[in-house]
């Protein structure tokens, strides 16, 4: 590589230190690789197309746009190949795949948990304190924003927030409290003095994700050798995974991603073996997880609602033995289109 397209040799408050970052913040945290060239990387090249209109080309290594394009998927191309040969623990989880499961569980017991939630710490409060006043069932919140995620990535520390329905400092406390102890439930080595002003300091070994961000078509995946094929929607906008048309993935980020969908209505994971038969999962008002396989010809589906570990033990079956079987959910339901 000519040293002027190595990012490392640019000044600090250019491409390097702000773009870069962006996209290798991303790629730690998960983000599918198309994902980032529609967002991140789109952002950064009209970013910098703005500059070279203005004549600010300082610190860029060249001022031609299609050249600069290359440059920027070159770094993100970097990043990605670096995050694939990077091997979580022996049992494939991180600290961030724990921190998932524990909101999926305060979500689940009344606490609305989200990650990656808006930029700014006090807006991101004002807007779940808002979400808790509006919903039934909901006792409080706990979050973090997209810079605080990002930052931990990097391997820095991740402070969480939270807030109680009635907004008082002893209600504040007592879900601080309450968030303190699953998280600690879940493995994670959490510091908080009970002080309900201060948010919770989260000491993750890693941040990153333990599933590799996907790359490219469903076609190009399938020579990847992943098992099953999902699409999915995330109503959420900020801090969901967003959506996807059919693309492979193995067992491991079909977790992953059965995790991170966030639990408010009409988010759903579809995933589907070779034969044909299929495992969908959407999240209903409560939230509860309804879980089933559709019956295209009979216009109908079988399911029930199941927690998140009965779910990934089904699409385990599908990918396995190529069949969807919800006999293992016990008594099921049908439901008519």
């Amino acid at each position: 590589m000519d040293d002027k397209w190595d990012p490392r040799n640019l000044p600090d408050g250019s491409m390097s230190g702000n773009g870069h970052q962006s996209i290798r913040a991303r790629v730690l945290i998960g983000e599918d690789y198309d994902g980032i060239m529609r967002h991140t990387v789109t952002e950064n090249l009209e970013y910098l197309d703005d500059l070279v209109n203005s004549g600010e080309t300082r610190g860029l290594p060249t001022d031609d746009p299609d050249e600069l394009r290359t440059w920027v998927i070159g770094i993100l191309d970097a990043e990605y190949t670096a995050h694939r040969q990077w091997c979580p623990a022996p049992d494939g989880s991180t600290d961030s795949d724990r921190l998932t499961r524990a909101f999926r569980s305060l979500d689940t017991s009344g606490i609305i948990a989200r990650e990656f939630f808006d930029r700014n710490p006090r807006e991101a409060n004002g807007r779940l304190a808002s979400q808790v006043a509006q919903g039934p069932g909901a006792r409080g919140y706990a979050c973090y924003t997209a810079e605080d995620g990002e930052y931990a990535a990097e391997g820095g520390r991740l402070l969480v927030g939270y807030g109680s329905r009635e907004g008082t400092p002893e209600a504040d406390a007592a879900v601080g409290a309450e968030v303190t102890a699953v998280l600690r439930e879940y493995g994670l080595d959490v510091e908080w003095d009970g002080d309900p002003g201060r948010r919770l300091d989260v000491r993750a070994a890693t941040m990153r994700r333990a599933g590799r961000p996907a790359r490219g078509t469903a076609e190009g995946d399938r020579s990847q050798e992943r098992t099953i094929e999902v699409s999915y929607q995330d109503t959420v906008g900020e801090g969901g995974i967003g959506q996807s048309g059919p693309r492979f993935v193995d067992l491991q980020e079909y977790r992953e991603l059965l995790y991170r969908l966030t639990p408010e209505p009409r988010s759903f994971l579809v995933a589907s073996a070779p034969s044909g038969d299929t495992v969908q999962v959407m999240w209903e008002p409560g939230p509860k997880l309804w879980v089933e396989s559709p019956k295209p010809a009979e216009g109908r589906s079988i399911g029930r609602h199941a927690t998140l570990a009965e779910a990934a033990e089904l699409v385990g079956v599908l990918a396995t033995e190529d069949r969807a079987d919800l006999s293992l959910l016990g008594d099921l339901e049908t439901r008519v289109w």
